[in-house]
C-alpha cells in the first residue's frame, strides 16, 4: 500500500504528542484497520524531507498509546521505518511528521505479512551449519529480522537477514550462489566470532546485470569458518524483499585473470588502450581499498607510468555489469593513496564508471576495476590519452618562506587585487590540505562591495589546446546573520568578464553567469564548511566551457562569449568576495587552495564520424565505400581487404570498378594521425554472379502444365513485373512467374504454394493478353500463420487458365507450386491399436493447419491442439481411453 501527499501548509494539534521524541510541527494522520493478524512494516522512504513516524492506538489525540516510533531509518537518507505486530480488526493511528518542523512531499508505504515465526537461523548466534562441498541448501527469510549492530550486507540496509556457517574443507576459490531464490537477494560472507568483530570476505547484490539473485566467488582457507548472511534487498520503499532461498556452494572451475592481485598488475601502454575480459573468479585482498566508498569483491589491477605530464581518462563503457573504477598511487595495498575514483559515470551512464586526472611523469599509477557491491562479469576497460599538459600557474601556498602565514596574498609572486578586503595566508585551510588563502570574513569593504584577487595568466592558446583551471575551497558560514556571495570569475585581456561561477552563502545556490550578464541556475547546491573541488575546462577556439564540482558535471557546455563582442582570451581567473550589504558584510569567508591553471595540448587519435556500410553487388558492378573522420593534423587512410592492405587505396573513399567474385569479403579502413590510429568496424561485401531470370518470367513465356496433378519447385530470383501486369490479389508483390493450363476436366481445382520458402501471392486468370485478363481466383495467405497461398476454382472444360505466383513485398526465393483436383479435408475412421491407443489419419492439404478436438459425450470437447499437415497429410495418435465411454473426434480448418 502506498499513500502520497505533501505536509507543507499543515500544522500540529495543541495536545498532539511528540512523535519519535521530536517536537515536529507538520504532522499528517492516517487511520488503518488490520484485515488480519500479522507483522506490519511502515516506511517513509522516497519522502522529500526528514521524517518522523509513529503508530498509536486511541480514540482522541490526548488519549493515544504509542505502539512504535522511528526517526531516522538510515536506509534512504533521513526517512523512517518501523515494524510492529498487529491484530485483525484493530484500528491503528499513524502519524507522519517532519523533524523539527521539516515539511515536503511524502510517501508512506505499508506492508503486511502473515505472522510467521522467525526462522531458526534468524540471528548470527544461531547460524545454521552447512556441510563440506558441494552444498545445496534451501531456506526462507519470511519472518526474519535484522539484529542491532548487524552490518549492511552488500551496502544495502535489508532488514530480513538469515545466517549460515560453513567450514571450508579446502583451500582455493569457491562460489556461493543464490540462483533459484524467488526474491531480490543480497549476500555477504564474513569471518569473525560475533557481529562486532566481523570481517568482510565477499559481498554481492546482483550476480550479474540480468538477475536479482546474488553470487560471490572468493578465496577460502581450509578449516576456516565463514558466516554467510542472506538478506532481502531494501528498495526505494525501504522494505526488504522476502521469500524462499536456494543456496549452493561449489568449487570455482573457471579461469581466474592473472591480474587478480595487486602484485600481479598488468603493465599497459601509455597511449590509447583498450582491453576486455571477465572479473568472474577474481577476489579482493586483505587491506584492499574500497572504491568510491563502495564495497567490491572481484577486482582486477593494471599499472602504467607516463614520461611526461598527461591528461588521461579511463572508463568501463561496454562492460556488462555495474562497475567501480579507481586510480591509486603507492607501492603496496596498505599504503595506496586515491587519485580518482568513481562508481557511476557522472555523464549519466549509470552502470559504467569513468575517471579523469592529470598524470605526473615518472609516477606509477595503479588502476583497479571492481563491481558494485561485488558484482562480476565481462568488462571493458578503456584508457584515453587526451593530451600533454603544461603548467601555467600552480599554487599550493604551502611554502612558509614564499607565503608567510598571516601575510597578505596580494603583492606576493604576482598576485593582484581589486577592491578592499581580506586575502590572508592561513594554515589548514581546506580540511587539513595545508596552507590556503582566506578571502572575506571580518574586514569591512572600503568604498566597494566586492574584492577580487588573481594572478595574471596571459592565455591565448594555439589551436587544439585547452585550458583547465582547478582549485579546492570551502565557504565558512556567517555568525552575524549577514551573508555574502563568493565566486570564480574569468576575464579576458581587456578586463571584460567572460563567465563566472557563483556560490550564494545565503541560499547555498550555485549559479553561473555569461558575458551577456544573464544568470543561470545549476541543479546543484553546496553546504557551508564542506570541501569543494572545482574544475573548469575552456576551449577558446571552440568558444566553449563547462565546469565540474567534486567530479560531477556542474554546468552544461556554454559559450565563453555569448555576445561575440568579447575577445576570446583569458588573463584573469579571480576569486571574488561580494558583500550582500557593503555596510554590514557577513563574517563568512572562503578559503581556497591548490589553485592551478594548465594548458592541455590535445593529442587524440582520429575519430570516425561515419563508417562504411556492407553492400551486395553483382559481378561487373562498382564497389564504392567511404568513411568520414576528424582529427588533429593531417589524416592518412589505408583500406584493407580480408585484413590485407590494398595498394594505392589511401583516401577516405574506396572505389573498385567492375568487381569480380574475388572482391567479396571483409573491408575496413585505418585512419591515422600523429597521435594514433582508429580502425573502422569491418563491413561485408557480397558479390554474386548475374543469374538469368526464370524461363517463365513473362506472361508470354508461361510454362505449359500438361495434366493434373502437377507439382514443381522453381525460383523467382531475378524475375520482375511487366509494365501492364495487374496487381495480383490486391497485394504489393514482385518477381512474378507464369504457367498456363488448359482444362481437361471440370472438377474443382486447387492451386497451392504451401511449402514455399517465401511469402507468396497467387492468382488465376482467363485471357490471352496481359492487359486484358479476367481474375478467376486469388489468395495471399492460406491461413493467418502460414505464408503459403491456396486458391480453388471451377474450371470449364477446354478453357485455358493463366496462373501467376509472385513474392509478397518483392520476396524472391524457391516457390513450390502444385495443382490438383480439390480434395475435401476429412478424417479417416479412427483405428484402435494393439496398445489401446487410437490413430487418426486425415486427408489434409500439406502445410494446412487444423484444430483437432475430442469428446466422450458430444457435449464437452477437449482441444487436442493445432496440427500442421505433412507431405502425406495428417497422422495423430491419441492416448489410451480408460473412461469406459466411446471417443468422438472432430476438426476445424484453422483460419
Amino acid at each position: 500500500m502506498l499513500s502520497q501527499g505533501d505536509t507543507r501548509g499543515t500544522d500540529k494539534e495543541l495536545t498532539e504528542p511528540e512523535h519519535a521524541g521530536n517536537p515536529g510541527g507538520r504532522s499528517v494522520w492516517f487511520q488503518w484497520t488490520a484485515p488480519t493478524n500479522g507483522n506490519l512494516t511502515i516506511s517513509t522512504a522516497g519522502s522529500g524531507f526528514d521524517t518522523l513516524l509513529a503508530v498509536y492506538q486511541g480514540d482522541s489525540v490526548d488519549g493515544l498509546t504509542e505502539l512504535a516510533a522511528n526517526d531516522d531509518n538510515g536506509i534512504a537518507g533521513r526517512t523512517s521505518l518501523l515494524n510492529l505486530t498487529v491484530a485483525a480488526g484493530t484500528i491503528y493511528r499513524i502519524a507522519l511528521d517532519g523533524y523539527n518542523g521539516d515539511a515536503g512531499p511524502y510517501q508512506l508505504h505499508l506492508q503486511l505479512e502473515d505472522s510467521v515465526a522467525p526462522p531458526g537461523n534468524d540471528d548470527f548466534a544461531t547460524a545454521a551449519s552447512l556441510p563440506g562441498l558441494p552444498v545445496s541448501e534451501v531456506g526462507t527469510n519470511l519472518g526474519a529480522t535484522r539484529e542491532p549492530g548487524e552490518p549492511d550486507h552488500a551496502n544495502n540496509a535489508g532488514g530480513r537477514s538469515v545466517w549460515w556457517s560453513w567450514v571450508s574443507p579446502t583451500n582455493g576459490l569457491i562460489t556461493v550462489d543464490l540462483a533459484g531464490s524467488d526474491f531480490d537477494t543480497v549476500l555477504a560472507v564474513y569471518t569473525g566470532t560475533n557481529l562486532s568483530t566481523l570481517s568482510l570476505v565477499a559481498a554481492n547484490d546482483d550476480g550479474d546485470h540480468e538477475t536479482r539473485a546474488s553470487r560471490a566467488t572468493f578465496t577460502v582457507i581450509s578449516n576456516t569458518t565463514y558466516y554467510i548472511a542472506i538478506d532481502g534487498y531494501a528498495g526505494v520503499d525501504g522494505l526488504a524483499s522476502r521469500g524462499s532461498i536456494e543456496l549452493t556452494i561449489e568449487s570455482f572451475d573457471g579461469q581466474v585473470a592473472v591480474n587478480d592481485d595487486f602484485a600481479n598488475s598488468l603493465l599497459i601502454g601509455t597511449r590509447s588502450y583498450a582491453t576486455n575480459g571477465t572479473t568472474i573468479g577474481a577476489g579482493i585482498e586483505f587491506n584492499e581499498p574500497s572504491i568510491a566508498g563502495v564495497s567490491g569483491g572481484s577486482s582486477l589491477w593494471w599499472t602504467f607510468t607516463f614520461t611526461n605530464r598527461v591528461l588521461v581518462e579511463l572508463d568501463t563503457h561496454g562492460s556488462e555489469f555495474d562497475t567501480t573504477l579507481g586510480v591509486f598511487t603507492g607501492t603496496d595495498l596498505q599504503g595506496l593513496q586515491p587519485i580518482a575514483t568513481n562508481d557511476d559515470d557522472p555523464e549519466g551512464r549509470t552502470t559504467a564508471s569513468s575517471v579523469g586526472f592529470i598524470a605526473e611523469p615518472g609516477i606509477p599509477y595503479h588502476i583497479v576495476l571492481d563491481g558494485y557491491n561485488g558484482q562480476a562479469g565481462d568488462y571493458q576497460l578503456n584508457l584515453h590519452h587526451i593530451g600533454s599538459v603544461s603548467n601555467v600557474l600552480v599554487e599550493d601556498f604551502d611554502d612558509l618562506q614564499e607565503y608567510p602565514l598571516g601575510s597578505n596574498l596580494v603583492g606576493q609572486n604576482g598576485w593582484l587585487s581589486d577592491g578592499a578586503g581580506r586575502a590572508l595566508i592561513t594554515t589548514n585551510g581546506v580540511s587539513g590540505s595545508g596552507n590556503g588563502v582566506l578571502l572575506g570574513a571580518d574586514l569591512a569593504l572600503t568604498n566597494s562591495f566586492e574584492h577580487f584577487v588573481w594572478n595574471p595568466v596571459d592565455l591565448t592558446p594555439p589551436p587544439h589546446h585547452g585550458i583547465r583551471f582547478t582549485t579546492t575551497f570551502h565557504i565558512n558560514d556567517s555568525t552575524n546573520s549577514n551573508f555574502d556571495v563568493f565566486s570564480w570569475q574569468f576575464f579576458n585581456h581587456n578586463t571584460n568578464v567572460l563567465f563566472g561561477i557563483i556560490f550564494d552563502n545565503r541560499s547555498f545556490d550555485i549559479d553561473y553567469a555569461l558575458d551577456d550578464f544573464s544568470l543561470h541556475r545549476t541543479d546543484t547546491d553546496f553546504a557551508a564548511g564542506v570541501p569543494l573541488h572545482l574544475q573548469v575546462d575552456v576551449d577558446l577556439h571552440g568558444n566553449a566551457w563547462h565546469a565540474r564540482l567534486n567530479g560531477k558535471p556542474l554546468t552544461p557546455v556554454a559559450p565563453v562569449s555569448i555576445t561575440g563582442s568579447n575577445a576570446l582570451t583569458i588573463n584573469e581567473i579571480s576569486a571574488a568576495w561580494q558583500a550582500g550589504n557593503p555596510a554590514t558584510p557577513g563574517d563568512n569567508h572562503m578559503i581556497f587552495d591548490n589553485y592551478s591553471v594548465q594548458l592541455i595540448r590535445v593529442e587524440l587519435p582520429p575519430t570516425i564520424l561515419d563508417v562504411p556500410h556492407s553492400t551486395n553487388l553483382l559481378v561487373g558492378q562498382d564497389l564504392r565505400l567511404s568513411v568520414t573522420a576528424e582529427g588533429i593534423g593531417a589524416l592518412s587512410y589505408q583500406w584493407f581487404h580480408n585484413e590485407t592492405p590494398l595498394a594505392d587505396s589511401i583516401s577516405s573513399n574506396l572505389v573498385i570498378s567492375n568487381v569480380t567474385l574475388q572482391h567479396a569479403g571483409e573491408y575496413a579502413v585505418r585512419i591515422t594521425n600523429d597521435y594514433g590510429d582508429e580502425f573502422s568496424p569491418p563491413v561485408i561485401v557480397h558479390v554474386e554472379e548475374v543469374m538469368p531470370p526464370p524461363p517463365n518470367d513473362n506472361f508470354a513465356a508461361a510454362i505449359e502444365i500438361p495434366s493434373l496433378p502437377y507439382s514443381t519447385i522453381i525460383s523467382n530470383r531475378n524475375a520482375g513485373r511487366e509494365p501492364s501486369e495487374p496487381q495480383h490479389a490486391g497485394r504489393n508483390g514482385d518477381g512474378s512467374i507464369w504457367w498456363s493450363w488448359t482444362a481437361d476436366q471440370s472438377d474443382p481445382v486447387t492451386v497451392s504454394t504451401l511449402g514455399s520458402a517465401i511469402d507468396t501471392i497467387i492468382a488465376v486468370y482467363q485471357g490471352s493478353q496481359l492487359n486484358a485478363l479476367t481474375e478467376i481466383a486469388s489468395n495471399d495467405d492460406a491461413q493467418s500463420r502460414v505464408r503459403g497461398s491456396v486458391a480453388t476454382f471451377q474450371p470449364a472444360l477446354g478453357q485455358t487458365y493463366r496462373i501467376v505466383v509472385e513474392g509478397y513485398n518483392g520476396g524472391h526465393g524457391n516457390i513450390r507450386l502444385s495443382l490438383a483436383r480439390e480434395r475435401m479435408p476429412l478424417l479417416g475412421v479412427p483405428a484402435l491399436l494393439t496398445d489401446g491407443s487410437i490413430q487418426l489419419d486425415g486427408q489434409i492439404e500439406p502445410g494446412m493447419t487444423v484444430i483437432l478436438e475430442s469428446s466422450t459425450n458430444l457435449f464437452d470437447w477437449v482441444n487436442l491442439g493445432p496440427f500442421t499437415a505433412g507431405p502425406n497429410g495428417l497422422t495423430f495418435r491419441d492416448a489410451v481411453n480408460t473412461s469406459g465411454h466411446p471417443t468422438f473426434y472432430r476438426f476445424f480448418i484453422d483460419p
